[in-house]
């Protein structure tokens, strides 16, 4: 393995990921992400202030987004990260797949992509003091 490559070992498969490093010189990963959500955000806010009036805009439609923000931030805080990513509880199938369903929504990849990517975090960036989980 080269520099700068991470790898998870569960019985027989094994997971890679190069980790890129934010330097001052060049950055070289999360440009999509990062393109993606500011063209998003600014598309959001030019059609707030010129496409249609907030006024204009029924209330219903207004619930109706925040309701599925807040579902989305729940299946990414409740079931990307402690479910699947930290094993902090069991769930059944049922609302497994109803948070994973809610993660979706958030737009931070599958499961197992943020799965991986959180555990790469910790084992990088977290001490061993400092846990979510007794199974973690």
């Amino acid at each position: 393995l080269g520099p700068g490559i991470a790898c998870i070992q569960r019985k027989k498969l094994t997971l890679c990921l190069k980790i890129y490093v934010f330097s001052s010189s060049k950055a070289s990963a999360g440009w999509s992400n990062a393109i993606f959500f500011m063209s998003t955000h600014l598309l959001a806010v030019w059609g707030a202030l010129c496409w249609r009036p907030i006024n204009a805009v029924p209330t219903a439609t207004l619930v109706l987004a925040f309701l599925t923000w807040q579902l989305a931030d729940f299946g990414i805080t409740i079931g990307y990260h402690h479910l699947y990513s930290h094993r902090a509880f069991r769930a059944k199938f049922p609302v497994r797949v109803v948070l994973a369903a809610w993660g979706s929504a958030g737009f931070q990849g599958s499961i197992k992509w943020w799965r991986l990517r959180h555990r790469l975090h910790h084992r990088f960036t977290v001490s061993s003091t400092r846990r979510s989980s007794r199974r973690d």
